[in-house]
């Protein structure tokens, strides 16, 4: 599975609660490759989730959630 993917999927879903919450998510691509990763994608997804809500909710307003990896 490839990891900018996963990644990308699953922060769509917070970008319109963050923006209620005056916060912006940005996605920081340092990997110019492209990574594939063997996991249980849902279970990746649901942890990756927790930790993007997380991040947006106790973020304090006007600030910026980073995502990145390498």
């Amino acid at each position: 599975t490839n990891l900018r993917k996963l990644l990308t999927e699953t922060a769509d879903v917070f970008f319109l609660p963050a923006q209620s919450h005056h916060t912006r998510i940005v996605m920081s691509d340092t990997v110019s490759e492209e990574i594939d990763v063997y996991v249980d994608k849902d279970k990746f997804k649901h942890a990756l989730a927790n930790l993007i809500n997380n991040a947006v909710k106790y973020t304090r307003p006007n600030s910026d959630v980073t995502i990145s990896y390498r």
